[in-house]
């Protein structure tokens, strides 16, 4: 288990978002990530009891699999525009897609929606950084 998927995931991320824009960062990774995976993390990040959460696929995604790291990297974005209000809750790809329909009807709030996703996502890149770095792997596995 090296996390370098996350750590990729969460150096990409933030620069397709100002490159590309917010919504086609976010489908992109939509189309990259597991349905079931992204669910699993988003309830885990909106749970008070983890315990109780069945997080069995979220050791492959510290893994370097095919398409490892976007369901994590998918789901704390999606977490964030939901904490401040630009999405409602989601639980699906469904609804989700069509949140982030309603979001690019509304155009301008799409924009300011973009700075919070970076904000967080560029700390969550410091953070992958931090824990999946190579000065902080085991010797054996750098």
């Amino acid at each position: 288990m090296n996390g370098g998927a996350i750590q990729r995931r969460a150096k990409d991320l933030p620069s397709m978002v100002a490159s590309a824009g917010l919504i086609p960062a976010l489908t992109f990774y939509m189309a990259k990530a597991s349905e079931d995976r992204f669910k699993e993390f988003l309830e885990l990040l909106g749970s008070r009891d983890i315990g109780k959460i069945n997080c069995q696929h979220i050791r492959e995604d510290l893994e370097d699999g095919e398409g490892a790291g976007y369901s994590p990297l998918l789901a704390l974005a999606i977490k964030a525009l939901s904490e401040h209000n630009y999405i409602n809750h989601v639980e699906d790809y469904v609804a989700l897609a069509r949140e982030l329909q309603k979001m690019r009807e509304r155009g301008i709030e799409e924009l300011a929606a973009e700075q919070v996703v970076l904000g967080y996502l560029l700390e969550v890149k410091k953070l992958a950084d931090a824990f999946f770095g190579k000065e902080n792997m085991h010797p054996r596995e750098a």
